[in-house]
């Protein structure tokens, strides 16, 4: 995958599955979706919404998808560099899902 620097944006989409359904919340201050670019340790927080009315306890599976727009180049000479991401999500109980790392992505000037 090859991108063009403050040009393209960057698709994520993931799986889940979560076993008691606390995926998710209403409070806007609560960013639960994290994605970390690797090259500087840059994390990008995201908000999930609650999935389950009402407090239910009830397994739960589906899809996130996303878009980090405009990435950018690190280095000062232009040349064109690799990114990954570390991507984690948290449930309400503060409980941090399995790391996902993507396949690298090319990043051109």
């Amino acid at each position: 995958m090859t991108i063009v620097a403050l040009e393209d944006s960057i698709y994520l989409r993931i799986s889940f599955f979560d076993g008691n359904g606390d995926l998710g919340e209403n409070l806007t201050s609560e960013n639960n979706l994290v994605v970390v670019d690797e090259r500087l340790e840059l994390a990008h927080e995201f908000r999930i919404s609650n999935m389950v009315p009402g407090g239910a306890e009830v397994p739960i599976q589906g899809s996130l998808e996303w878009t980090i727009p405009s990435v950018f180049l690190t280095n000062s000479l232009g040349e064109t560099e690799e990114v990954t991401y570390r991507i984690y999500v948290i449930d309400r109980a503060g409980n941090q899902s399995n790391t996902l790392v993507t396949d690298p992505i090319t990043i051109q000037p």
